[in-house]
């Protein structure tokens, strides 16, 4: 069965779907064996584990190979914290189409500028893009993807 399917079938049976937050394969195989039902793969997480600030440092790539790692070992729906999408709508669709590739099961997307800046900054600027340009990038992600699960 694929991720993104397992994934709505645990939704729609539970209601509820609990998710671990993970920034390697280990720590996903961890929750897998705690019994929990998804990876939430954290942006934050992953900062931390290479120990920057969660502002867009850690590229796509490095947050796509460790994701997909993270699916591969633990068998567990991962949903990607793709934080504000790596860019722009052009930019998602490349996204939208790799994370699939790597079997995530969903992404999560923020409507903040880019680069992000964390919220967990005080002080830090939190600035939301325009509604027409997110529009833009909900529906580059839902034109790239194969999977309609």
């Amino acid at each position: 069965m694929q991720a993104s399917a397992k994934f709505r079938d645990t939704l729609a049976s539970k209601g509820l779907v609990e998710a671990m937050a993970a920034h390697s394969p280990l720590s996903a195989m961890l929750a897998a064996e705690a019994g929990f039902d998804a990876i939430w793969a954290s942006g934050f997480e992953l900062s931390a584990l290479y120990g920057v600030p969660d502002v867009s440092i850690v590229s796509m790539t490095q947050h796509l190979d460790m994701t997909r790692a993270m699916a591969e070992r633990s068998g567990l729906p991962v949903v990607a914290d793709i934080d504000t999408g790596f860019g722009n709508a052009i930019n998602v669709l490349y996204v939208v189409e790799q994370y699939e590739r790597a079997g995530v099961a969903a992404i999560v997307m923020e409507d903040k500028s880019f680069p992000k800046v964390t919220s967990l900054i005080a002080g830090g600027r939190q600035e939301m893009v325009r509604v027409e340009e997110f529009q833009g990038k909900i529906e580059a992600a839902r034109a790239a993807r194969k999977n309609k699960n």
